[in-house]
């Protein structure tokens, strides 16, 4: 994985090229190479929701829900922190020389290592499949290439889904608003989001 480029030639990364355990070492990679940096930046707050999506959520009536998740399922906080890229979708992994670039930096911040893991799990669904069996696979996978020296325990699983599903519910918030201010209708995809959240959701209960 490289955290920083020069002027090089991008491809998207393909579905063939895509596996977890590999993007799992990826990302291991670029928080060890940010502990070597040392950057001056933030640290993530765990309701970091913008009053915007806030007000947009509560017009959808689906601010409720989310509120009453990032109040109870609040994840282990005081963990150790990693620089964490913090906005990890299909559009900022490329691929330059056979190595994994991370697009988009705007957003890196202090964070737990599961913040980064977690948003890999909402954006990245095996072939499409929405079930919990392929979450918990897909999780194993990206936990096991990231620290290949521990087998995930339960503890790890629920932690990860909590980042997974407070991302889920961001995505959701972000392209709400967005369909309000550009008068576009982003209806299919946020259904889909909402059918991801219910299978986390189901998997923490």
């Amino acid at each position: 994985a490289v955290m920083l480029i020069k002027r090089v030639a991008l491809i998207p990364l393909s579905a063939n090229e895509f596996s977890f355990h590999y993007i799992g070492r990826c990302i291991n990679e670029f928080h060890c190479a940010g502990v070597k940096a040392r950057p001056q930046l933030i640290q993530l707050p765990w309701n970091n929701f913008p009053r915007t999506f806030i007000d947009n959520l509560e017009k959808n009536h689906r601010w409720q829900e989310v509120k009453s998740f990032l109040n109870t399922c609040t994840p282990t906080l005081d963990g150790p922190k990693v620089v964490s890229h913090n906005d990890i979708h299909a559009g900022n992994l490329q691929i330059a020389n056979n190595k994994v670039i991370f697009l988009d930096m705007d957003e890196v911040c202090y964070s737990s290592r599961l913040n980064d893991l977690g948003m890999v799990i909402a954006n990245f669904w095996d072939n499409g499949r929405i079930d919990a069996g392929s979450v918990r696979k897909n999780s194993e996978e990206l936990l096991y290439g990231y620290d290949g020296e521990h087998k995930m325990t339960s503890g790890d699983l629920e932690e990860l889904l909590l980042y997974a599903l407070h991302k889920l519910y961001f995505t959701e918030a972000y392209y709400r608003f967005i369909s309000d201010i550009k008068q576009q209708n982003h209806g299919a995809f946020i259904s889909e989001l909402i059918k991801k959240e219910g299978v986390i959701k189901d998997m923490l209960s």
